[in-house]
């Protein structure tokens, strides 16, 4: 046997090996990858999936900046003169300090920041603060409402004068992001393209740099942006892609094509959990779900049926929902909550309420149900009141069109999570269930004087046990009426890879993206 062969053979053959691995690896090295191959590696890069995309880009909008996405995007891309937290203390940001008069404590005066350029290279100053509040105002956006008038008194320096001082004053002059005048009225002739061009500057520490409508929205980071301490970290790019299949979602998200989802279903979390690599964060939230029932459609012996035959505690037990009982409009920890509010439902009398619904000489439900919330949940609501007699039909539209829906009154009731933007109750009611709001009507109340004029005086009610009073009895009416059934109060969960850290979001939905890293 010739053993010299045979080891020059297993040289050859293993040099063989050698070369064809290192052609492999070079091939794949310098392989063209697309742009997610690319940023999934990237650091400086941020990719998001959204459920739903934003209505618009328009601040002084309210159906702008009423939805959860749009919020969040104005946050990264627009300033505000103060911040309030989730513990409603004051944070200064484009104002320096601010001090009441002593004669007349519904006059305040603001000093603003010098530093401060839009993402155009404008000036920032205090006629961009009037500018912005003012055509707020004119486009109806309610929030600005006690606003009496706005004074500039130099270029960095401007007085508010508000109509009254209720408990919660601080939080709209803490909401509204502002706006380059110069900028605007450059457009104002020019038509809507130019004017969606204006609306995107911003002075935050991100810039819209791309929106392609029911896909994706793109940010760059401020590099001229006044806080450089805040940004030193920041991703370079953040790409939201919008993706309604949350199952879609994960699995971009396992391949790594994306970095993060927010808002994923709570009654999908056990799925994520066996999912190697990926971390929930679990953000404590005032996000609240409720029915919301036609008081158009359904008459009040109806809409208590419907109440009493909807079993909640079974079907968060039965889906194994990681929420909490909600049984009253606003939170518990939220100013205004009603604790002595219970859920409607008696096994007990489950016979006593088949029997009603079979005397109805109509028995038909259309219930319309957000693609933001669970399907399951919807199965479980139908099949309960299916169990009792009723007969219902379905519909899940995609998020804008079953808005529209709902405000056009077409459904008998619907299903969606509200996000409470402040530790204020009123606010979410004024916001969807005012009566003959045109935009905000989910319940569509008729003719419920006390309901309508508590809705009034809250807005105004500068004593806070009187306001928390007010609230509470405003809970009562929804619950004595059986306008809406609040079903339970949830986390907001964002899914992450490995690689990222620090994103989360406070109570009310704000997401400071400056802080979210990825290594």
């Amino acid at each position: 046997m010739n053993f010299k062969k045979i080891k020059k053979s297993h040289q050859l053959l293993i040099l063989g090996v050698v070369f064809v691995l290192l052609f492999v690896g070079l091939v794949i090295y310098f392989w063209p990858r697309n742009d997610s191959q690319k940023d999934s590696t990237n650091k400086n890069v941020l990719k998001i999936s959204l459920l739903n995309d934003i209505t618009g880009i328009d601040v002084g909008d309210k159906s702008h900046t009423q939805i959860a996405n749009g919020d969040r995007l104005f946050y990264a891309i627009h300033q505000t003169l103060l911040i309030s937290d989730e513990n409603s203390n004051l944070h200064p940001q484009l104002a320096t300090n601010w001090k009441h008069d002593a004669t007349n404590k519904k006059v305040i005066d603001f000093n603003l920041r010098d530093d401060v350029f839009f993402h155009n290279g404008k000036k920032f100053g205090a006629e961009d603060v009037k500018f912005s509040f003012e055509r707020a105002k004119q486009k109806g956006h309610d929030e600005y409402e006690n606003i009496e008038k706005i004074e500039v008194l130099d270029n960095y320096k401007l007085r508010i004068t508000l109509k009254s001082l209720p408990v919660y004053f601080w939080e709209p002059l803490s909401r509204l992001r502002i706006l380059s005048k110069e900028t605007l009225q450059e457009v104002q002739n020019q038509g809507e393209e130019a004017l969606q061009k204006a609306l995107r500057v911003g002075a935050g520490p991100y810039k819209l740099v791309n929106w392609v409508p029911q896909e994706k929205i793109e940010l760059e980071l401020n590099e001229a942006y006044y806080d450089k301490e805040v940004i030193k970290d920041s991703c370079k790019k953040i790409v939201f892609e919008i993706i309604k299949d949350i199952d879609t979602a994960l699995l971009k998200l396992k391949e790594g094509s994306l970095d993060a989802i927010f808002d994923y279903h709570v009654n999908k979390l056990e799925n994520a959990k066996q999912e190697k690599g990926i971390k929930i964060v679990a953000n404590e939230a005032c996000k609240c779900s409720y029915l919301f029932l036609n008081c158009t459609k359904l008459d009040l012996e109806k809409r208590q049926l419907v109440a009493r035959t909807i079993n909640i505690p079974k079907i968060i037990q039965d889906l194994n929902l990681e929420v909490k009982e909600l049984k009253s409009y606003v939170p518990e920890g939220s100013h205004g909550h009603n604790p002595s509010l219970s859920y409607v439902y008696q096994e007990n009398n489950f016979q006593d309420v088949k029997n009603k619904i079979s005397g109805l000489s109509d028995k038909r439900l259309f219930l319309g149900f957000s693609q933001k919330e669970s399907p399951e949940v919807m199965k479980k609501i139908v099949e309960q009141l299916t169990s009792a007699g009723f007969e219902v039909a379905t519909e899940s539209p995609e998020f804008t069109g079953f808005l529209k829906m709902i405000q056009e009154s077409k459904y008998d009731m619907a299903f969606l999570s509200d996000m409470h933007e402040m530790p204020y109750g009123h606010k979410s009611m004024f916001d969807i269930v005012v009566p003959g709001g045109q935009d905000s009507d989910y319940t569509h109340i008729q003719g419920d004087s006390e309901l309508e004029n508590l809705l009034k005086e809250v807005q105004t009610e500068e004593n806070k046990e009187k306001y928390d009073n007010k609230v509470q009895r405003l809970q009562q009416i929804f619950h004595e009426k059986t306008y809406l059934i609040p079903f339970y109060q949830q986390k907001i969960y964002f899914l992450t890879n490995e690689k990222v850290s620090q994103l989360t979001c406070d109570k009310f939905n704000r997401t400071n993206l400056t802080q979210a890293r990825k290594n």
